[in-house]
């Protein structure tokens, strides 16, 4: 039964939009792969157009579309039409700021599989990860490129939203900059550039405790 405007959402909505949260996720990150966002960079688009583009089925496309619009991602301009909106804007691969890669990363199916595996990670305390693919993370990227790729790429883009966070920290904290550089990789040296001559930083060693 529909709530009156205004009216909390009861806790079972609420449990309901968690339990299912991944479905957005998932055609969130199948859309962004697929390059729809690019697609409709110039204007709104038909379902039947932008599956022979993408080498889709129209009107699975469309359900996907459609899902994705009741949540803001596209909107429907026309029937079985679609537009982007400022939340697809941002997963243009030819805007400042793209969060395609942190999309495509995200939904990897090194994300996927591992998340997948949490319970073994829970009763055994090591990383879902060597349950899903039999190695490390690292591991896994080296033997998968494309991977790796997406992990370089999806860092430079969360080092450029930090970026001005960093940069604001004042002059006298040269160490809390140091500390954050190494951590930035392909964005760093751009960023490492607009920073001021600074004292020499100090560091100080904190022991980690010991694994239980």
């Amino acid at each position: 039964m529909p709530q009156p405007a205004g009216t909390p959402p009861a806790p079972s909505e609420i449990v309901m939009q968690m339990a299912t949260g991944y479905w957005i996720g998932r055609a969130l990150y199948v859309t962004t792969e697929l390059g729809i966002p690019d697609l409709l960079a110039d204007g709104p688009k038909n379902c039947t157009g932008l599956a022979a583009s993408t080498k889709t089925h129209p009107l699975a496309l469309y359900r996907v579309l459609r899902a994705l619009a009741m949540v803001g991602v596209y909107v429907e301009t026309g029937p079985r039409q679609f537009g982007l909106t400022p939340l697809s804007e941002v997963l243009r691969s030819d805007v400042p700021g793209s969060m395609r890669p942190m999309v495509l990363f995200q939904g990897d199916p090194l994300h996927a599989a591992s998340y997948g595996e949490m319970r073994y990670s829970l009763e055994t305390s090591r990383p879902a990860v060597e349950k899903a693919f039999g190695l490390s993370v690292f591991e896994y990227m080296r033997q998968n490129p494309e991977a790796g790729t997406r992990f370089n790429q999806a860092m430079t883009t969360h080092s450029q939203m930090e970026a001005g966070a960093v940069l604001a920290v004042p002059r006298s904290h040269g160490a809390i900059k140091c500390a954050l550089l190494p951590r930035m990789d392909g964005f760093a040296s751009r960023l490492a550039a607009n920073i001021p001559p600074m004292p020499p930083a100090t560091s100080t060693r904190v022991p980690m405790p010991p694994k239980s």
